[in-house]
C-alpha cells in the first residue's frame, strides 16, 4: 500500500511515488524525506495575521475580499517559502508557518525572523498591486521549541501539523502585538538574539500560558556581520590544539603582503572551529591587508549570485539594511567616473547579478544576446575585483562554501586563477567535502581541521568557568559529548549555566547536579543535527533512528534483526549512512560517529514509540544473543528500562548494578541504583526492596567520594519499616559516614541508636557499631575508652567471627594505645591487624595498617620502618 503524505503547497494528499504533486504540480523532492509518522522536533512557528481586515470585509463586496486575501496569502508565503519554511494553515486573515518541520535547517529560528522582517514589504508591495488605498498591516508572534510532528486528521483526511505550546504560545504573541509588530518569544530570542536587534517588553501573561514570559519586540537585523563580533554568554576560550593551522595561515598572509598570492581551503564538520581559525589569524595581523568576507546561506542557494553578491556589498560598504537598487546605485556611480567600456561592464554584471539596472543603461544592452551579456559579466566580474586588488592585498574569505549558488561558483572559477598573479588570497572555509572544481585552484594542501583533544576540550571548559570548578564526574561528560568539537564545548557549556546546572559564585562557577543524566542537547544544536538527519532519505532515517535505540555502538546482527521486525532494513539505506558519515565501522561493531547525533535520532522519535522499540529490543537480547547473560545486563537493563515492561527493567537493572560493582565501576553503579529507584516507583513492588536499593545507592556514592550524597540517601530510609538488622546497619554507615565529614556528635547519636535497636535482637551489626564506635572515640582523643570500645568490639567480632572488624579493632586499638604512651602494645596490635588483613586478603585494611606501623616502628627501629613501607607499596 502506498502511504500518502500532503503536499506543503496546497495541502492536498501526496503519492509516495509521485515526482510531483498532482494537484497543483509542485515539486515533490523536497518533500521526499517527510515521515508519516509523528515525531517530536524543534520547531519555529511563525503567526502572522493581518490587522484591521474584519473591518475592511464588514465594508467591501466578497469578491473584493477574496481578491485581496488571496493577493496577501500569496505574497506571505512567497516569503515563507524563500527562507525555508512551510506553510502549515492559513487562518482566514492569517497565516501560520512552520520552520524546522517537516524538513530542518540550522538556522530555523534565524529563518522565521528574516520572514517576519520581510513580511511587511511584501505585503504592502501586494496590497499596492491591487489597489488597496491604504494597506494591511501585520501582527507577527514567532515562538521555538518542541513539538510532535506528523499527519493528524480523522479517517477520511489526514494533514501534515504540529502539536505542542510552541504553536499556542506563537499565536497569543501575535494576539499581543500591536500594529506593524512582531513578537518574539523568549525561546526564540535566546536562540538569535546575536543575529537580531530587539527589545525586551515588561513581563505578561497571555491566555492559555501558564507561566508569565518576556517577550522580545525584533526591531531588525543586527549590524555585526563578523563572527568575532557577536556578543557571548561566556568568555570566549582562546584558540587551542590550532598551532600547526594557524602558522600555515599566518605565513600566507605574509605572502600576500609582500605580493604573492594564493588558494587556500580549511575543511572540517561544523562546530571544529573554521570561521573561528581564521578570526584569530585575522587578529594577530598586521592591519596593511583588506579583508572580505562572505558567507553562503543554505536559504539563498536559488538566488543566482547570492554569495558574489555579499562580496560586491562588502567591498562597497554596504549593511544589511541597504537594498539591491543601493547596490547597484553605487557600482554604477563608480563605473560612471570611468570610461563607456567600465559602465558596460558593471551593466552587464548587474544583469548577470539580476541587479536592478536602469533603463537608461539598460538600453546599453541592446542588440546584444543573453549568451554575450553572461560573458561579458563574468568577464566584468573578474576584472571589477582585479582591479581592486591591485590597489591593496586582498583577503577573501568565503565562509561555508558548501552552500555555493551556481552562478558564484562560476563567477569564482574565473577569479580564482587571479591569486596566480595578483596580490589576493582567497580562503575556503567549507565542511566535507570539497567541491572538485575549487580544489583544482588550491595553491597548498587543504588544510583538515580536526577534533581537539580530550585535554584541550578540558582546558577549554575550564577556560570558560574560570578554573577547574566542575565535579570530575561532570567534567567527563561534557568531554564526551562535546568529542573533539570546541561549538559543541561553548555551546554545552552555555546550555549548563543557563539550566540551572551550573551556578556562578562567589568563588566561581559550580555545579548544582552532579547526575550526568540531566545534560541534554542545547537548543542551539538541534537544528543543526537535525537537519542533516532531515536531509537523509526516508529509509536512510528510519534506519538511523532505529540505530539510535541501540546504542552508541552495536552489532550489525543485531541492527538487521531489529530492523527486519520493524520492516525498515534496506542494505542501501546502511550504505548511506555509513558514507554520509554519520555511522561508522570499528571492528565488528557499527557505532555513530557522534553520539549527539545518536541523541537527536533518539529524541525525535515519540514516547511511545520509544517504549515499543526498547521492549522489542530487550526482547531480541534476551533471547537471540549468544552471549553470556552477565555481558548483556547493561544492554537489557537499558532497553526494558525505557520501554512499558518495566518490571524487567528494574529486575535487570538491579543485576546490572550489582555487575558494576563486582568490576569497581561505581560511577556507573551509582547511575543503575538511580534509575532503579526511578523504576521502583513506576512498579511499586514490595516496600523493603525500596530500601535496600537506597541502601546500596548509599554505597556506591560514598566509593566515588560523593559522601553527604551517602548520607542523605541513608538518612531517607524510612527504618521504622525495617527489621532492627537491616535499621542498625544502615544507621551504622551513617555514623560512619558522620565521623569521616567531621559530624561528630551527630555520630556518636546515630552510633548509639543503633546499638540501642539491637537490645534484645543481638547480629553481627553489634561488632560493626561497636567498631565504628571506637573509631570515632580515638579521633576525638579519648584514648581510654577507644581502647575499652576496641575490646567490647573484638569480643563481638570473635562471637561473630568477623575477621575485617579485627582487624579495624586492631588498628585502631594500636592507634590508640600509641597515643597513650604504650608504644610496644601499639605496635603489637598493629602487626595483628596486618596479619589478619593479609590472611583473609582485605587490601584496604593491610594499607591502613602498613602505615600506622611503619610511622610507629620508625620511633624505634627506622631500618625495620623502611622494610614496612617498602612492603606495603609492593
Amino acid at each position: 500500500m502506498e502511504q500518502f503524505v500532503n503536499c506543503s503547497a496546497c495541502k492536498e494528499p501526496l503519492v509516495e511515488s509521485a515526482r510531483f504533486c498532482h494537484h497543483c504540480g509542485e515539486p515533490v523532492d523536497r518533500h521526499r524525506s517527510m515521515n508519516t509518522s509523528a515525531e517530536r522536533r524543534q520547531v519555529t512557528v511563525l503567526f502572522a495575521d493581518l490587522a484591521g481586515f474584519t473591518a475592511f470585509s464588514a465594508k467591501h463586496d466578497p469578491e473584493e475580499v477574496a481578491t485581496l486575501i488571496e493577493a496577501s496569502m500569496d505574497a506571505l508565503t512567497q516569503i515563507i517559502d524563500r527562507y525555508g519554511g512551510v506553510v502549515d494553515k492559513y487562518l482566514g486573515d492569517g497565516v501560520m508557518a512552520l520552520f524546522g518541520a517537516p524538513t530542518a535547517h540550522e538556522d530555523d529560528p534565524q529563518r522565521a525572523l528574516y520572514a517576519a522582517l520581510d513580511m511587511p514589504d511584501a505585503l504592502y508591495q501586494a496590497c499596492e498591486r491591487v489597489g488597496l488605498p491604504e494597506p494591511f498591516e501585520l501582527h507577527i508572534g514567532v515562538s521555538t521549541g518542541l513539538v510532535i510532528a506528523g499527519n493528524f486528521g480523522g479517517r477520511g483526511y489526514r494533514t501534515y501539523t504540529v502539536i505542542g505550546d510552541t504553536a499556542n504560545l506563537a499565536s497569543r504573541l501575535s494576539d499581543q502585538a500591536q500594529t506593524g509588530e512582531a513578537l518574539i518569544s523568549p525561546s526564540t530570542w535566546l536562540l538569535a538574539q546575536d543575529d537580531f536587534i530587539f527589545e525586551a517588553l515588561p513581563a505578561v501573561y497571555l491566555k492559555g500560558i501558564a507561566e508569565e514570559i518576556i517577550p522580545y519586540r525584533l526591531k531588525g537585523r543586527s549590524e555585526q556581520l563578523e563572527s568575532d563580533a557577536a556578543p557571548r554568554r561566556l568568555q570566549q576560550a582562546p584558540l587551542i590544539g590550532r598551532d600547526e593551522q594557524l602558522e600555515i595561515l599566518q605565513e600566507a598572509m605574509r605572502n600576500v603582503v609582500t605580493g604573492q598570492g594564493g588558494c587556500m581551503a580549511v575543511v572540517s564538520e561544523a562546530g571544529l572551529g573554521k570561521s573561528r581559525l581564521v578570526d584569530e589569524v585575522r587578529r594577530s595581523m598586521p592591519g596593511d591587508l583588506h579583508w572580505l568576507r562572505a558567507q553562503a546561506v543554505s536559504y539563498r542557494q536559488g538566488v543566482p549570485g547570492s554569495f558574489f553578491r555579499q562580496i560586491l556589498g562588502a567591498w562597497m560598504g554596504m549593511g544589511d539594511e541597504d537594498d539591491e537598487r543601493t547596490l547597484s546605485d553605487r557600482l554604477l556611480l563608480q563605473a560612471r567616473r570611468g570610461n563607456a567600456r567600465d559602465l558596460l561592464g558593471v551593466v552587464t554584471m548587474l544583469s548577470l547579478l539580476a541587479l536592478p539596472v536602469p533603463p537608461e543603461q539598460a538600453a546599453m544592452l541592446t542588440g546584444m544576446g543573453i549568451e554575450t551579456v553572461r560573458q561579458q559579466g563574468l568577464l566584468a566580474a573578474r576584472q571589477w575585483l582585479a582591479r581592486r586588488v591591485a590597489i591593496v592585498p586582498t583577503v577573501l574569505v568565503l565562509d561555508d562554501f558548501q552552500w555555493i549558488d551556481e552562478l558564484s561558483q562560476e563567477i569564482l572559477t574565473t577569479m580564482l586563477a587571479l591569486t596566480e598573479s595578483e596580490q589576493l588570497l582567497v580562503i575556503i572555509l567549507s565542511r566535507p567535502p570539497l567541491a572538485e572544481w575549487a580544489a583544482a585552484s588550491l595553491s597548498a594542501p587543504v588544510i583538515e581541521v580536526k577534533p581537539l583533544e580530550s585535554g584541550s576540550i578540558v582546558g577549554m571548559v575550564q577556560h570558560l568557568l574560570g578554573g577547574p570548578l566542575l565535579s570530575p564526574a561532570l567534567l567527563k561528560t561534557m568531554v564526551e559529548r562535546a568529542e573533539g568539537n570546541p561549538f559543541f564545548v561553548e555551546e554545552m557549556t552555555s546550555s549548563l549555566v543557563e539550566q540551572g546546572l551550573l551556578v556562578k559564585t562567589e568563588s566561581g562557577w559550580r555545579s548544582s547536579n552532579d547526575d550526568p543524566i540531566a545534560l541534554t542537547i542545547p537548543t542551539t544544536l538541534q537544528g543543526l543535527l537535525q537537519a542533516r538527519i532531515d536531509n537523509l532519505p526516508l529509509a536512510g532515517r528510519q534506519l538511523l533512528q532505529l540505530a539510535s535505540m541501540l546504542g552508541r555502538s552495536f552489532s550489525r546482527p543485531l541492527m538487521r534483526a531489529v530492523a527486519e521486525r520493524e520492516g525498515v532494513w534496506q542494505e542501501k539505506a546502511l550504505e548511506g549512512l555509513l558514507e554520509g558519515g554519520l555511522l561508522q565501522v570499528k571492528g565488528e561493531n557499527i557505532l555513530f560517529a557522534h553520539n549527539l547525533s545518536q541523541e537527536t535520532a533518539y529524541r525525535s522519535m515519540l514516547l511511545r514509540d520509544r517504549r515499543e522499540r526498547h521492549r522489542l529490543i530487550g526482547e531480541l537480547i534476551e533471547t537471540q544473543i549468544e552471549e553470556p547473560l552477565d555481558d548483556r545486563l547493561p544492554r537489557l537493563a537499558g532497553h526494558f528500562a525505557g520501554s512499558d515492561a518495566q518490571d524487567k527493567g528494574l529486575r535487570y537493572t538491579l543485576l546490572a548494578a550489582e555487575r558494576a560493582i563486582r568490576l569497581l565501576a561505581n560511577e556507573e553503579a551509582v547511575r543503575l541504583y538511580q534509575q532503579a529507584l526511578r523504576l521502583w516507583d513506576a512498579v511499586q513492588p514490595e516496600e523493603p526492596l525500596r530500601g535496600q536499593i537506597e541502601e546500596r545507592l548509599g554505597d556506591a556514592l560514598a566509593a566515588v567520594g560523593r559522601l553527604n550524597q551517602a548520607i542523605e540517601v541513608w538518612k531517607r530510609i524510612p527504618l521504622g519499616d525495617y527489621d532492627a538488622a537491616f535499621a542498625s546497619r544502615i544507621l551504622r554507615k551513617l555514623g560512619e559516614g558522620y565521623t569521616a565529614s567531621g559530624q561528630h556528635d551527630e555520630a556518636k547519636k546515630t552510633f548509639g541508636d543503633g546499638l540501642t535497636r539491637l537490645i534484645g535482637n543481638a547480629t553481627v551489626e553489634e561488632a560493626w557499631l561497636w567498631s565504628g564506635l571506637a573509631r570515632l572515640l580515638f579521633r576525638l582523643g579519648d584514648n581510654k575508652a577507644a581502647i575499652t570500645g576496641a575490646a567490647r568490639t573484638l569480643v563481638l567480632a570473635r562471637r561473630y567471627d568477623i575477621p575485617e572488624v579485627m582487624a579495624h579493632t586492631y588498628n585502631t586499638i594500636g592507634c590508640a594505645y600509641a597515643r597513650s604512651g604504650q608504644l610496644q602494645k601499639g605496635i603489637s596490635a598493629l602487626e595483628r591487624s596486618l596479619k589478619l588483613a593479609q590472611s583473609h586478603i582485605l587490601h584496604a585494611v593491610a594499607c591502613r595498617a602498613y602505615t600506622n606501623l611503619g610511622m610507629l616502628v620508625s620511633q624505634v627501629d627506622p631500618d625495620r620502618a623502611r622494610v614496612i613501607c617498602e612492603e606495603g607499596l609492593e
